[in-house]
């Protein structure tokens, strides 16, 4: 740039001419010339590549590269080649010596850029529904805790349905799919999900197998399911909208609950806002007439598995205990894992009921152990489904302390529990303030308790007689 300067000074001010000007500066006088005539004073002067240098360990490399990508198209996205694997095959078999960096580059430019193109669709109402699962974090009884939320979305009218579970489980799955039918009211006629575990055991080709459970749920409501393509989520693009939308309305901040069954009373008042727009209102309850009837019976949403009950009436389930009445010990009988709890049966009859609990968990019921106990009463000082009601246990120590040794006594006040119901626990509290420790103490509380209280009647006014009208009747007489 200051040699540019420097011409042009000497050519406009000092009067130079074009054969002086190269003589003294020692530039051929066609580079002056071309200085001075340039308009942009102040741009640099750039060289201008007349025809390409040939480079023919690039142009070779470039042929070997378009082969490889070429072939890459019709091999599993996850095995196709990097830019690394291109280079280092380029070295090691074709002996071909470029940097990486030019190889990377090379990729860059021959690997299709094409953008994919999507077709906008249009569904008939109750034709189809949409479903996948979210996950966000919420806070239960102050710690947090993963949240798997299930959405269902009508394709036609938008109308939405969400419903939060502890996990992701098959038994949860179907039980959004019943919770969800009977919001809507009805059925869509397909259904279209991703290649959920819960629903798919294994592609083969174009055809699914099916989870046996997902296989009686559709043959109960009478839907078809449609796969996605394996990471096309935009196959349905309008739930994905709806788990997202979700997680950004409705999980932030944090929802703070006792309960995933407070959760979902929240979710249940958020979704009726939804019909508080009238057009999306309109569009459900047409949508609404077109949709399958739900059947009479609605569908058992549990997974169904056989379980037997060891020597300490406990049954197994997924690393979590449940006990059975004592008297099935050693039965082998039928569990069902429904999301919230459990069902155990003997047969037809149920015989235990359970909330659902994580591995490594007990439930234990006192009243499946009354019956062994009448028989062994001394276990009730260490008992531990005793041991695991703190003031149960407070009560049992005393009680054992003042009547020494009474072990039927106190089976028997624990046998009051199957008839007292909730006001059991409240009079072992009273017991222990009172310092009530027999039993027939213990029963006149339990009594007195469930005797309705009485009622008050309003003061009544009453009339009384003025002795005058029975004097006038006397003649006199208490005059």
């Amino acid at each position: 740039m200051a040699e540019i300067e420097t011409i042009r000074r000497l050519h406009e001010v000092k009067g130079w001419s074009i054969r002086k000007i190269a003589k003294e500066l020692r530039h051929s006088r066609r580079t002056v010339a071309k200085y001075l005539q340039r308009d942009e004073s102040t741009a640099a002067p750039r060289y201008r590549l007349r025809k390409p240098r040939p480079r023919p360990k690039t142009e070779a490399a470039r042929g070997i590269i378009d082969k490889i990508l070429a072939e890459d198209r019709e091999r599993p996205r996850k095995q196709r080649h990097t830019a690394h694997r291109v280079y280092c095959r380029l070295k090691e078999e074709y002996g071909i010596q470029l940097s990486e960096s030019m190889v990377r580059r090379l990729v860059r430019e021959l690997r299709p850029k094409e953008k994919e193109s999507f077709v906008p669709l249009s569904f008939a109402f109750g034709e189809n529904a949409q479903v996948d699962w979210g996950k966000s974090r919420i806070v239960e009884r102050g710690t947090p805790v993963w949240d798997y939320v299930f959405h269902m979305r009508l394709s036609a009218s938008g109308a939405e349905f969400i419903m939060s579970f502890p996990n992701d489980s098959l038994e949860s799955f179907l039980e959004g799919h019943v919770r969800a039918f009977e919001y809507f009211g009805g059925v869509p006629r397909t259904i279209t999900y991703d290649n959920l575990k819960s629903a798919v055991t294994k592609i083969i080709g174009r055809d699914r197998v099916l989870q046996k459970d997902f296989a009686a749920l559709k043959a109960h409501y009478l839907f078809e399911a449609v796969f996605a393509n394996p990471a096309a989520g935009n196959e349905k693009g309008g739930v994905e909208n709806l788990v997202g939308t979700v997680r950004r309305n409705f999980f932030v901040p944090m929802p703070e609950v006792d309960s995933f069954e407070e959760m979902n009373e929240l979710h249940r008042r958020q979704l009726d806002e939804q019909w508080k727009n009238e057009e999306r209102l309109r569009l459900w309850t047409e949508e609404r007439r077109h949709l399958l009837p739900l059947p009479k019976v609605p569908f058992l949403a549990c997974q169904t598995v056989p379980v037997k009950a060891n020597s300490l009436s406990l049954v197994t389930h997924r690393g979590a205990k449940y006990s059975v009445p004592s008297r099935l010990a050693g039965r082998t009988l039928l569990l069902r894992a429904f999301w919230n709890r459990v069902e155990i049966l003997d047969h037809d009859q149920i015989v235990a009921t359970h909330r659902r609990l994580p591995a490594g968990r007990s439930s234990l019921s006192l009243e499946h152990y009354l019956d062994l106990l009448g028989r062994k009463p001394g276990a009730v000082r260490h008992a531990a489904f005793i041991t695991e009601d703190a003031e149960l246990a407070g009560y049992r120590d005393e009680f054992l302390r003042a009547r020494r040794e009474q072990y039927r006594e106190f089976v028997e006040i624990l046998r009051l529990k199957v008839t007292a119901g909730p006001h059991f626990s409240e009079a072992v509290r009273k017991a222990r303030e009172s310092r009530i420790y027999d039993l027939s103490g213990f029963k006149a509380l339990l009594d007195a308790m469930r005797k309705p209280a009485p009622v008050s009647e309003p003061a009544r006014e009453i009339w009384m007689p003025s002795l005058r009208e029975y004097d006038r009747l006397a003649g006199g007489a208490f005059a």
